[in-house]
């Protein structure tokens, strides 16, 4: 089913490949036995490319769909599951990305203020220091470079996550809206 996502789902070649592959493979982990969600907007999507409309391709996905058992409840129920199954994902990205950032951003931060003080005790002494102050400056210029760096890097990849969480959330969100007025 995991080469079903991308037409599914409607997912882009833009969208980030790593985000798309987390996402994916937690909706895969937690897929429920039977037909559920998943497979409804499978078949949802097989009647749909053929040319048949979103009202009908429903209706036709869900009745066939309803002689395996699956009900209007289960199939909102299912799609429920999926969306926390995303959240679930969207909170330890959080978490993972803060993490990151305690270890990318704020530990240099305070290494630059470390280096900084270090700069202005050079600065005071002697002459003989000079060397050890231009020393501690080019250090310090690649270190804010690098906080520079990591935080465009985290800002991306967080776009990206929230750009393809918000594409698959949105998409199940509709249709849960979808099933609700049509069946």
């Amino acid at each position: 089913m995991k080469e079903d996502f991308d037409n599914i789902f409607a997912l882009s070649e833009d969208m980030d490949s790593k985000s798309v592959y987390y996402l994916t493979n937690a909706i895969l982990k937690n897929d429920l036995p039977g037909f559920d969600y998943l497979e409804f907007k499978r078949s949802l999507t097989n009647l749909k490319s053929m040319d048949m409309d979103n009202t009908m391709a429903i209706r036709s996905a869900f009745a066939t769909a309803s002689t395996v058992g699956l009900t209007k409840q289960k199939l909102v129920e299912s799609a429920r599951h999926y969306m926390k199954v995303l959240e679930k994902e969207k909170k330890q990205f959080g978490n993972a990305l803060k993490n990151q950032m305690e270890v990318q951003i704020k530990k240099r931060q305070q290494k630059l203020e470390d280096l900084k003080l270090l700069m202005d005790k050079y600065t005071k002494e002697i002459e003989s220091l000079q060397q050890k102050l231009v020393e501690v400056q080019t250090h310090t210029q690649k270190t804010e470079g690098e906080i520079g760096n990591s935080s465009d890097k985290l800002k991306e990849a967080a776009d990206k996550f929230e750009n393809t969480f918000t594409v698959i959330h949105s998409q199940i969100e509709d249709d849960i809206k979808i099933i609700n007025d049509l069946l």
